[in-house]
């Protein structure tokens, strides 16, 4: 599919068509998901995903080192 699809399709979902939400969702997820791992699995130690307790807010990672950007 291309850009120009997806923007047809992305406005339907957007005014609340279900059948083109599940197009647009079928046709991004994996993309969208292999982007998001990308970006967080290369900034944040892989110590800290498993072993931070901070929250996610603020400027957690400023602090103790707790999810510090390799």
């Amino acid at each position: 599919m291309n850009d120009k699809e997806l923007v047809h399709w992305l406005e339907k979902a957007v005014s609340g068509e279900e059948p083109a939400f599940q197009l647009f969702y079928q046709a991004t997820n994996q993309d969208v998901y292999r982007t998001v791992s990308f970006l967080v699995y290369r900034r944040i130690k892989p110590c800290c995903i498993q072993n931070c307790s901070m929250s996610w807010g603020g400027n957690s990672n400023e602090k103790k080192g707790c999810m510090r950007a390799l």
